[in-house]
C-alpha cells in the first residue's frame, strides 16, 4: 500500500513571519510516519521554509514556474531559481492559474517539462468546471488536460510527477466531490495514464484529490481506492488561529489542550501516526492535556512520563473492571475513561494526592455518564473529534475541583462499575454501530457516502 501525500497550497498568503510560525508548528506537532507532506508557498517564503523544513518529513514547493531559464519575462521565475531557493516541488496547472492568468494545456505542459528537466518534482492539477460536469464532459476534459499536460514527459520521468484532481467547482467554494465522484474521476485519470504510458506507470503514479477537503470528509475521500493523497484543511488549525487573534473564550491552558486534542484526531484521519490512548477515537485527550500543561507550566519530560504512568493506572483499572470500548459501553467508556486518565494525571502534575487523583477521575466519569457512541459513517472522526475537545475540558474541570479540595462521594471503583452497568444498558444502536444518535440525523446521513 502506498503512503499518502498530503499537500497544502498557501496561495497568496503568509508573510515571512507567519510562514516561520507555521513551519515550526508543523514540525513540532507533525510526525514522520512515512507519509509525505508538501507545502506550496509564495516565492518570498521559499528559502525560509526550505531551510526550516530541511531533513524533515515536510517538503517545500513553489506555486508556479516559467518554462524558460532566463529572459525578458517580468514577474516570472525559472525552475533553476526555484531549485536554488530550496524548492523540491512545483505546482502546475492549478485552476486559478488557468482561469485568472490564461494558463493553457500547452503552457502547463511547458512548465511541467521545464521543472522536471531542472530536477524538480511536479504536482500537475487537472479538473473540470461545473458546466462541463453537468454536460457530461468530465472524462473528456480530464483526458485532454492530462494528455496535453504530459506531452513533453517520458515514462522514465513519471516517477517525479503526481497528478492532482481538483474539480474547479469545488475549489474554495465549500463544495466537495463525493467520495464516489473522486474515485471515478481518479479511475479515469489512471486509465488515461495507462493509455499514454503503461499499466505499471499508471499504478505507480500518485493521484491526489483536492477541492475543499477538510477534517469531516478527509477520511472518506482518502479511503477510496486509487486516492493517494489530498489537500487537507483543519479544525485544529482554525482553533489555533482563533486564539492567536485574541478571540478565544477559553484560557491559554484549555485553548491549547482542546487544540492539541483535536489535532491528534486530525492526524489519525489523515493517516498519520498516533498512540491510541486508550482508543483511536479518544486518542487526543491524554496527549492534548499533557502537552498543554507541559508548555504552560514548563514540566520536564520526566514529570510528564510519571503523569502518564498515573494515567495508565486509571486506564488499567477501567480495562480490568469494565471497558474502554465504545462498542461495549458507549462514548462514556471511550472518551470518558480517556478524560478520567487525563484528569488523574493532571492532578499528580500539580502536586495532588493519590486520593485527589481518584476524585478527579471519578468526577469525570460522573459528568460523562450515559454518553453514547454514534460515529457518523462508523468513522472515528465525527463527532469523536468534538468530544475529545469536550473530554479534555471535562478533565481540567475535574482536576481543578479535586485540587481545590472538593471530595468525591462515590469512589473511583464504584464509578467505573456504574459506568460499565450504564454502558451495557445502552441500546445496541447507541454503541458504535452508526445506527443511532448523531449518526442517523438527516445532515449526517447526507454527508456520509456510506448511507447515500
Amino acid at each position: 500500500m502506498k503512503n499518502k501525500i498530503i499537500a497544502g497550497n498557501w496561495k497568496m498568503n503568509k508573510t515571512a513571519e507567519q510562514a516561520e510560525v507555521f513551519c515550526r508548528e508543523l514540525l513540532k506537532n507533525g510526525s514522520d510516519c512515512g507519509n509525505r507532506v508538501i507545502i506550496f508557498v509564495p516565492y518570498t517564503d521559499l528559502s525560509l521554509c526550505a531551510r526550516l523544513c530541511e531533513n524533515s518529513f515536510a517538503a517545500v514547493g513553489a506555486q508556479n514556474v516559467h518554462w524558460e531559464n532566463s529572459g525578458a519575462f517580468t514577474g516570472e521565475i525559472s525552475a533553476q531559481m526555484l531549485r536554488e531557493a530550496g524548492a523540491e516541488y512545483v505546482l502546475t496547472g492549478h485552476s486559478e492559474r488557468r482561469a485568472l492568468f490564461g494558463e493553457t494545456d500547452e503552457t502547463v505542459a511547458k512548465r511541467t517539462a521545464a521543472a522536471l528537466k531542472e530536477g524538480l518534482k511536479v504536482v500537475m492539477c487537472v479538473g473540470e468546471t461545473l458546466e462541463q460536469r453537468e454536460n457530461g464532459l468530465t472524462e473528456k476534459v480530464l483526458e485532454k488536460q492530462l494528455r496535453e499536460g504530459l506531452k513533453y514527459v517520458d515514462a522514465d520521468m513519471m516517477g517525479a510527477v503526481s497528478v492532482a484532481y481538483e474539480p474547479v467547482w469545488a475549489i474554495g467554494t465549500g463544495k466537495t466531490a463525493s467520495a464516489e465522484q473522486a474515485r471515478d474521476a481518479i479511475a479515469c485519470l489512471r486509465g488515461v495514464l495507462g493509455g499514454i504510458f503503461d499499466a505499471a506507470t499508471a499504478e505507480s503514479t500518485y493521484i491526489l484529490y483536492g477541492g475543499s477537503m477538510n477534517e469531516k470528509n478527509a477520511f472518506s475521500l482518502l479511503s477510496m481506492k486509487g486516492v493517494d493523497g489530498g489537500l487537507i484543511g483543519g479544525a485544529a488549525r482554525k482553533l489555533s488561529l482563533h486564539a492567536q487573534e485574541k478571540k478565544g473564550l477559553c484560557g491559554n491552558l484549555l485553548q491549547k489542550a482542546i487544540t492539541y486534542a483535536m489535532a491528534t484526531l486530525e492526524t489519525n484521519a489523515s493517516m498519520g501516526l498516533i498512540v491510541a490512548s486508550p482508543t483511536a477515537g479518544s486518542a487526543g485527550i491524554v496527549p492534548g492535556l499533557m502537552l498543554a500543561m507541559q508548555e504552560h507550566y514548563q514540566f520536564s519530560d520526566e514529570e510528564i512520563i510519571r503523569a502518564l504512568f498515573n494515567a495508565s493506572a486509571i486506564g488499567y483499572l477501567a480495562m480490568r473492571n469494565a471497558t474502554v470500548a465504545g462498542a461495549v459501553g458507549g462514548c462514556q467508556a471511550e472518551v470518558g475513561v480517556a478524560s478520567a486518565m487525563a484528569a488523574s494525571a493532571a492532578v499528580e502534575l500539580m502536586g495532588g494526592s493519590p486520593k485527589e487523583c481518584t476524585f478527579a477521575a471519578s468526577t469525570v466519569l460522573m459528568n460523562m455518564l450515559g454518553l453514547v457512541c454514534d460515529p457518523v459513517g462508523g468513522l472515528v472522526e465525527y463527532p469523536c473529534q468534538n468530544r475529545n475537545a469536550a473530554g479534555v475540558a471535562n478533565a481540567i474541570i475535574a482536576a481543578e475541583m479535586a485540587l481545590a479540595g472538593i471530595p468525591q462521594l462515590i469512589p473511583l471503583d464504584e464509578m467505573i462499575q456504574t459506568m460499565f452497568t450504564v454502558g451495557k444498558k445502552l441500546p445496541a444502536e447507541l454503541r458504535e454501530t452508526a445506527m443511532g444518535g448523531c449518526a442517523t440525523t438527516p445532515s449526517a446521513c447526507k454527508a456520509c457516502h456510506i448511507c447515500s
